[in-house]
């Protein structure tokens, strides 16, 4: 993969996955 896709899946992890994840720890 390019480094750019490589960026791009990195920062839906980040913004995506990873928030909605905090988002769940705080609620509970």
């Amino acid at each position: 993969r390019t480094l750019e896709e490589v960026g791009s899946v990195l920062e839906d992890f980040r913004q995506g996955k990873i928030v909605g994840r905090v988002v769940v720890k705080s609620q509970k």
